[in-house]
């Protein structure tokens, strides 16, 4: 249960910096100048894709049984 959990997350986190790149190209960078800057965009996309891809390696982890992924995701 734990790895499906995990690799939705995953998913999820993933799909989330897709659709953060995807509504920066329609619609441009928007919004406060604060948070509004091409650097600001790439770390949130970046931080994203690499939580997802952490996500998912641990639900492999859990799949294949490997105790080094439970500490994680504890």
């Amino acid at each position: 249960m734990a790895a499906i959990v995990a690799a939705i997350q995953g998913a999820a986190l993933i799909a989330n910096a897709l659709a953060v790149l995807w509504f920066v190209i329609r619609d441009g960078i928007t919004g406060p100048a604060e948070v509004a800057s091409p650097i600001g965009i790439a770390v949130e996309v970046l931080l994203y894709l690499l939580f997802g891809a952490a996500m998912l390696w641990i639900a492999r982890g859990l799949v294949r049984g490997s105790n080094a992924v439970l500490t994680p995701f504890v």
